[in-house]
This record gives C-alpha cells, structure tokens and sequence, in this order.
C-alpha cells in the first residue's frame, strides 16, 4: 500500500478581500497541481464541497455536516473512487451524545469525526485504510481533552489489522495533553518526519511562515516517506492554514 495523504482546513468564513469566491479559483488550482489519493478537510460547507466535487470528479466525498444533516461546517473525507471503495462511512460527534449534533464541556462549536472505511481496488480482496478526519475546538481545553479520548476508543472499536489515518486541525501542540492521550502506548504514530518542525497555522496577516502546528497526520500500521506542509499561495488567496501531505506505504 503506498498513499499520499493530505489534511488541509479551508477556513469557513468570509472577509473583504478573502471570500470563497475570491479564494476558490487559486485553491481549486493548487489542488488539481497536487494529486493526492485521500483528502481531508475541515471549515467547509457543502455549497464549498460541491464547487470542490465539481472541479475534481475524480473524488468521491464523504460526510455530514457538524449541525446535522447538510447543516453546518463539515469535514469531508474526498478519496479517488478509482482506486477506492468505501465499505463504510459514518459522522460522530466529539461530545457526551456522539450519535446526535450536539457539544459538550467548554466546547463552543459541535465537533465531528468523520470516518470512511476504504478498501483499495484490487484483485482479489485488497486491504482496507480506515480514515478518521476531525476538528477540535479551538477553545475549549477540556473539550480538546475529552474529544482525544473518544477518538482514540473509537478507533480501538476498528479492526485492528487494518492500516488507519487520523488526520485534522487539533487546535494543539503535539506535546499537550490532548495529543498524547492519542499518541499513548503508540497507538497511532505521528508521520511527520524526523525533525519535523513545519508550523501549520499562519492566520490571516501571516507571512510564507506558519506560526503553530496544528495540523497533523497520524497513522497506524503507515510509515510516512515523504512528509510537509506545501504553500497554495497567499494567505488572501488560500487559507489561513497550510495544508500538510503525507506520501505514506504500509509498515510501522
């Protein structure tokens, strides 16, 4: 199995000079520029979703929106129907009732998981990549905290042959506690690799530099050949997060 991998958050909303129709022709550009396999992304609605789908037919999307339904904020898994089948896909929530839209503890938003079990077209029965794809509040700690627990017994529930992917914002550094609630026992890896420092979040007056990493792609049974944050352009004209690609093959 070898994959490229890429988490990229769009940014939701709209300000002069960086509304979605002002951003969608560069965005749409630089990812048809670089060819992934397994896309996840977070802040986009499903008007962005479909302007996204129509320029890139070669995808089939999954997911649901973090309101419920076609409402709110969603993180779509995109993944190539040619070399994928998807076996499953489901969207839970990061609160105390994962199974409704909702929010919990200091959370300000409701937050979701979105999950596509994806078996590689093959000959034969071809191995399966579970993807997991999420968002963590960018205020609330405990929420963060609780959030990394229930992801983490979620994909203790997934069968545990089976290569996985966690990617998403995190809202957090590597070494909080959130993420390390994830990372124990190594469950799941961190595939950046070795050194890797590239800051992922630039905000909107940022410069080419990033000044926080927040963005991450976790696996298991995946090691990472290739790993790094690539630059769409400016930040009017993208988003106000870098997005992260993962060229990865099967191994620990």
């Amino acid at each position: 199995m070898q994959l490229s991998i890429m988490t990229w958050n769009l940014w939701a909303d709209d300000m002069p000079g960086a509304r979605w129709r002002d951003r969608a022709p560069y965005i749409l550009a630089f990812l048809q520029s670089e060819p992934v396999d397994v896309i996840g992304f977070q802040e986009v609605t499903r008007e962005r979703i479909e302007d996204i789908h129509k320029h890139m037919p070669q995808y089939t999307w999954a997911g649901e929106g973090r309101e419920g339904g076609e409402q709110g904020e969603y993180n779509p898994i995109f993944y190539r129907h040619d070399l994928f089948e998807c076996l499953e896909q489901k969207t839970f929530w990061l609160s105390q009732s994962p199974l409704i839209p909702s929010h919990s503890w200091d959370s300000i938003y409701p937050r979701i998981c979105t999950v596509c079990r994806l078996r590689l077209r093959a000959e034969g029965e071809g191995p399966v990549l579970a993807v997991m794809n999420t968002h963590l509040d960018h205020w609330g700690y405990r929420a963060r905290r609780e959030s990394a627990q229930i992801l983490r017994g979620y994909a203790g529930t997934l069968p545990v042959e089976e290569a996985m992917i966690l990617m998403g914002d995190f809202n957090c550094g590597i070494n909080t506690e959130p993420l390390q609630k994830i990372l124990a026992d190594n469950f799941f890896q961190d595939l950046a690799t070795t050194g890797h420092t590239q800051k992922t979040w630039r905000g909107w007056y940022g410069t080419g530099i990033g000044s926080a990493r927040l963005d991450l792609i976790m696996g298991r049974h995946l090691r990472a050949t290739e790993y790094g944050i690539r630059h769409p352009g400016p930040v009017k004209r993208s988003s106000d997060h870098f997005p992260v690609v993962a060229d990865v093959e099967s191994g620990q």
